[in-house]
């Protein structure tokens, strides 16, 4: 079953631009945090998708450490051909974006079954980017591959990068064809886009030259 995703339409003007010159670390806030509303960045905690506290990620579960380990390690399986470095500690210099996995839909005014939220900038222009995942409101097995996946697609949405319409793809984010069940993969061209997309350019787009385009490759 699919879970619906909240996202927040900004500033749409094209496809993404971001070049090699876009942000190249995305650190990871598992720990709970409390967001503002206001003009996206990361740096303040401030989303212009949400505003609300969320608590850590699974902090009722024994197996805490282990759960994040898992979801840290398919995040980082995920992005290895980018130019990106996922991190746990908060930079102190220069442009990073954020994903926060953790708490639910409920704790921000939300709907039960919302899944994530990410703010779209079609042009790609404002830095520092908040993606949140609501890893709580999931099953406990959908931590590591499913909760990943899900954590790169809004990722990719923050950046302008149109949605794909394509199951377990690493950019299907609002598709109806989007179930991410397992780890994802980044699709090749002809990978049908969301019709739900306020970002697309076309019927397809090639998913692993969109996300290049932002990040980079190694």
């Amino acid at each position: 079953m699919r879970i619906a995703l909240a996202i927040a339409f900004a500033g749409c003007g094209g496809t993404a631009t971001g070049g090699e010159g876009g942000p190249q670390k995305v650190f990871v806030e598992l720990d709970g945090i409390t967001l503002t509303r206001g003009s996206e960045d990361a740096q303040t905690n401030t989303s212009s998708a949400i505003e609300g506290t969320l608590s850590p990620f699974r902090s009722d579960k024994a197996d805490r450490e282990a759960r994040i380990a898992a979801t840290l390690e398919a995040l980082d399986a995920i992005v290895a051909p980018f130019r990106l470095e996922v991190v746990t500690e908060r930079p102190d210099v220069g442009r990073y974006d954020m994903i926060v996995i953790g708490g639910s839909p409920t704790e921000v005014g939300l709907g039960f079954g919302v899944g994530g939220a990410a703010a779209t900038d079609c042009s790609n222009a404002v830095p520092n980017k908040v993606v949140v995942v609501f890893a709580n409101a999931f099953p406990d097995s959908s931590d590591g591959d499913r909760i990943a996946s899900l954590a790169i697609a809004g990722l990719g949405t923050s950046q302008g990068i149109p949605s794909s319409d394509l199951a377990d793809d690493c950019l299907c984010w609002s598709g109806t064809s989007c179930a991410n069940t397992t780890r994802c993969t980044f699709g090749g061209p002809g990978t049908p886009v969301s019709g739900f997309d306020e970002c697309k350019d076309g019927a397809t787009m090639d998913p692993t030259s969109e996300f290049a385009r932002v990040y980079g490759t190694r």
